[in-house]
C-alpha cells in the first residue's frame, strides 16, 4: 500500500535496505491478522488472502508514457520478491492464496512489452525459481542470524527463507540483503544427510541491474552442482536470492 516509492532503477543503499525491510513487515501483518482472526474463529476455518503484494515505483516514460506505472524491476525487486514469497511459505498453514500486483507493464510486473519488444524481469526470475516450491509441504526453517543495521523503523534479518520438502527432496531459498557481505552459514537438516546439492543464484555486482528491450538478459539466475558434506557449508553472494535444492538421506 502507500504511494510510488521513487524511481525504480535510481536509488541511494539506503532506499535498498529502507524497501527491502518494508516487505519483511508482510510478517508481522500476516502473524496479527491471524491472531485478530483467531478471537472470532479459533478452529482457523477461514484463511488469509493476500489480494495484491510488491513494490511500487514511478511510472518510467522511457517504456511508454501511457503505460501507469509501469517501470523496469531491478535486483531490488527480486529481493523483495523473495523475501515476501518465503513469509508465504513459512505461514502456508495461514495464507490460502496471494497475488502479485502485476503480470506485466504495471506494479512489481514479471513482463515488459511493447509492441513487438518484450523482456522478462528479475521478479519474473524470483517466480520461476520459487516455483520449486509447488507441491511440497512446507517445513520449519530457522536461520540463526543478526538483524542488519540500517535506516529503517523495520528489522531486516542478514538471512531470511523457507524450506519445503517432497518425498525426500528439499527446496531451500534464501535471501541475502547485504549489499557488501556474504553470508557463509552451516545449512542442518535435522538428522538427516545433505546430497546431491545444486544451486540457482540471482545476483549481480551492481544493485540497480534490471533487464531492458536492448538488454533483455543482463540478469538472470546461475546454476551450478554444489561440494560439501554435512552438515552444508555454503556462501550466500552479496544482494542475491538463492535457491539450494537437495535429496535427504
Amino acid at each position: 500500500g502507500g504511494a510510488a516509492k521513487g524511481s525504480s532503477t535510481q536509488f541511494d543503499d539506503d532506499a535498498w535496505y529502507r524497501l527491502l525491510s518494508d516487505a519483511g513487515y508482510m510478517e508481522e501483518l500476516i502473524r496479527n491478522h491471524w491472531q485478530i482472526m483467531s478471537e472470532t474463529d479459533p478452529k482457523h476455518s477461514i484463511k488469509l488472502v493476500v489480494d495484491e503484494w510488491g513494490a511500487w515505483h514511478e511510472t518510467d516514460s522511457s517504456i511508454d508514457p501511457s503505460y501507469l506505472w509501469a517501470y523496469w524491476p531491478t535486483l531490488r525487486d527480486a529481493l523483495v520478491s523473495g523475501i515476501t514469497l518465503d513469509i508465504f511459505h513459512r505461514h502456508a498453514n495461514k495464507v490460502a492464496m496471494t497475488n502479485a500486483a502485476q503480470l506485466i507493464n504495471n506494479i512489481h510486473s514479471s513482463f515488459i512489452a511493447r509492441g513487438d519488444r518484450f523482456a522478462v524481469t528479475p521478479i519474473y526470475h524470483v517466480f520461476r525459481m520459487y516455483a520449486a516450491h509447488q507441491g511440497g509441504t512446507s517445513v520449519r526453517t530457522l536461520f540463526n542470524v543478526p538483524n542488519l543495521n540500517h535506516n529503517s523503523p523495520n528489522t531486516l534479518a542478514a538471512l531470511s527463507g523457507s524450506c519445503s520438502l517432497q518425498g525426500k527432496h528439499a527446496v531451500l531459498t534464501v535471501v541475502n540483503p547485504d549489499i557488501h557481505r556474504t553470508q557463509d552459514v552451516s545449512i542442518r537438516a535435522g538428522s538427516a544427510g545433505i546430497t546431491n546439492v545444486r544451486s540457482t543464484v540471482l545476483s549481480a555486482s551492481d544493485i540497480h541491474a534490471h533487464n531492458t528491450f536492448d538488454a533483455p538478459r543482463a540478469i538472470e539466475p546461475v546454476e551450478k552442482s554444489v561440494t560439501g558434506r554435512t552438515p552444508l557449508t555454503y556462501q550466500f553472494v552479496p544482494a542475491s536470492v538463492t535457491r539450494l535444492e537437495f535429496d535427504l538421506s
